[in-house]
């Protein structure tokens, strides 16, 4: 992950490359004989994602649903074809409105073409959410200083957090004050 991250980042610096990828034709047996051969792929990403014959991506299915189904099942009709999807040059802010909006764990990544490139997974998702608008949480919480906010909040002392909070208190009583 970059150090400093905005909303404008593109997406495409996040995404983990290594996803399992299959053809829409293929059967169970092929996605088992992945799973035994290198499960490494599948301990951050709980989907197989499928292509067509011009390789562009056509859906996806859960990992633990297609481990269940004998090896001669054709998978096409275990595949969810309303896909969420984000373009590869895509900002950090469009990405992680269309995963809260589609309440996807997994974001797949696409070039022009519709090939899938990646897929940005939960804990990078989570990271940049956490990243991108702690800041503004902060901000309305009355914690304003001249470092980054996350680093003021990540390493900053509590007494320095009560002091940056302290005249948004006062103004807070004034108001309580003024109101009674």
């Amino acid at each position: 992950m970059p150090e400093k991250i905005n909303a404008l980042t593109p997406i495409e610096k996040f995404i983990t490359k290594d996803v399992p990828y299959f053809s829409i034709t293929q059967n169970a047996k092929a996605v088992k004989t992945l799973l035994l051969n290198q499960p490494e792929l599948f301990r951050r990403i709980g989907h197989v994602y499928f292509h067509d014959a011009s390789g562009r991506l056509v859906g996806f299915a859960s990992l633990r649903k297609l481990s269940l189904l004998a090896d001669d099942t054709n998978l096409a009709q275990y595949i969810k074809k309303d896909i969420a999807r984000c373009f590869s040059d895509s900002s950090i802010e469009k990405a992680v409105s269309i995963a809260i909006h589609r309440k996807v764990t997994d974001l797949p990544i696409i070039d022009k073409m519709g090939k899938l490139k990646g897929v940005v997974v939960s804990e990078t998702l989570l990271r940049i959410i956490g990243e991108l608008y702690a800041g503004k949480t902060y901000k309305h919480g009355g914690i304003v200083h001249n470092e980054t906010l996350y680093d003021l909040v990540n390493k900053g002392s509590v007494a320095m957090l009560v002091m940056a909070r302290v005249p948004w208190l006062i103004v807070g009583l004034v108001g309580v004050l003024i109101a009674a």
